[in-house]
């Protein structure tokens, strides 16, 4: 589990993560204490201002290797992220908050709504230990993610999706799952459990009978 950190004279916050690392620790509290006590005007972040930040954060780290900086400062942004939403005086979101970022793409919208489904849904039947994150594994994937962006047809959009996947996931121990969530998933687990039958029943059905061979008399 998260451990807490101290933000303040009696305002503890657990991070949306679990932070092994003291250089991550320190910039996600920074990015925390910087949403909560200078920029209160910025909640939620957006979507752009993530995908922007965490791609500069990635691509210095490859250009000058200085990772012992560049990528831990990722831990800044989604700290900043974090700290956006909550109450300055709780640690906790503010009523009015019901998404971990304000989405401006489609795409990072849709790919938040698979990563929330992933959360509540696929990870307690596939993988329930996986559910939370560490800063080491956050940093990995985004590299990964970054690695693989050279092959993706439309970079931009993939990236939104990808970054939505990930702030979905993330966004489940502060937001339960709402009852039209559960229904929009179950309906969407039965379009495609039928489509996946329909798929199977037709392939069955025209696959090529086996031939005979008959012996000559």
């Amino acid at each position: 589990m998260p451990t807490t950190l101290h933000i303040a004279s009696r305002l503890h916050v657990t991070p949306l993560l679990s932070i092994h690392h003291p250089l991550f620790e320190k910039l996600y509290e920074n990015g925390l204490y910087w949403s909560l006590f200078r920029e209160r005007h910025t909640r939620p972040m957006t979507d752009r201002y993530m995908l922007k930040n965490v791609r500069e954060s990635l691509n210095n780290t490859d250009v000058d290797g200085q990772q012992g900086f560049w990528l831990p400062l990722i831990g800044f942004h989604f700290g900043r992220l974090h700290g956006a939403i909550l109450s300055a005086q709780t640690g906790q979101p503010c009523p009015d908050v019901t998404a971990l970022a304000r989405f401006e793409n489609d795409y990072a919208r849709r790919g938040y709504d698979v990563g929330r489904e992933w959360y509540f849904v696929e990870s307690l039947l596939e993988q329930p230990d996986a559910r939370t994150s560490t800063d080491s594994s956050l940093l990995e994937r985004l590299q990964e993610i970054e690695r693989e962006s050279v092959y993706f047809h439309d970079t931009e959009d993939t990236w939104y999706y990808a970054l939505g996947c990930i702030l979905g996931e993330l966004s489940g121990q502060l937001f339960p799952a709402t009852a039209e969530e559960c229904a929009r998933w179950e309906t969407d687990r039965r379009f495609w459990n039928a489509e996946a039958e329909r798929t199977t029943r037709r392939e069955a059905n025209t696959e090529p009978l086996p031939t005979r061979l008959q012996e000559e008399a």
